[in-house]
């Protein structure tokens, strides 16, 4: 059997999953929906981005649903990294869900911008869950 040589260690790999989809996440927003709170928060003054998914599903899909499931995974890696020592991933999905979940309460009541969306929790539910599937299947190696 051979075996594997990584350069760079476990530990920095989920960093980089911590990382990456929040950048990721990010981008989506400032090149299809720079006009949310995110980006104006940052200070920038962007009106383009409406136009390209206008009618178009995929990138509907995308806009709404990708940021939110690179939201889910760079969490769940963090909960990972925090608890990287036990073999459960119980936790990691319990924290997104919960704390998704509350978020989409927030937003469904107005309390914070956004739009309070089932399909969201449902989204960071299953990328938690694909994340712990993926991290669990590399310990195994």
């Amino acid at each position: 059997m051979i075996r594997r040589v990584s350069i760079i260690s476990d530990d920095k790999k989920i960093v980089l999953g911590i990382v990456c989809p929040i950048i990721l996440g990010a981008l989506v927003y400032l090149i299809l929906d720079p006009n949310i709170l995110f980006i104006s928060m940052l200070g920038l003054e962007l009106k383009r981005g409406a136009y390209l998914y206008d009618g178009n599903i995929f990138f509907c899909i995308i806009r709404n649903y990708f940021p939110d499931a690179m939201w889910a995974i760079s969490l769940t890696a963090f909960v990972i990294f925090l608890y990287r020592n036990r073999n459960s991933f119980i936790l990691p999905t319990f924290f997104v869900f919960i704390l998704g979940a509350f978020i989409e309460l927030l937003q469904y009541m107005q309390v914070i911008h956004g739009t309070g969306d089932v399909f969201d929790v449902l989204i960071e539910i299953f990328f938690s869950l694909l994340t712990c599937f993926f991290y669990k299947r590399r310990i195994k190696q």
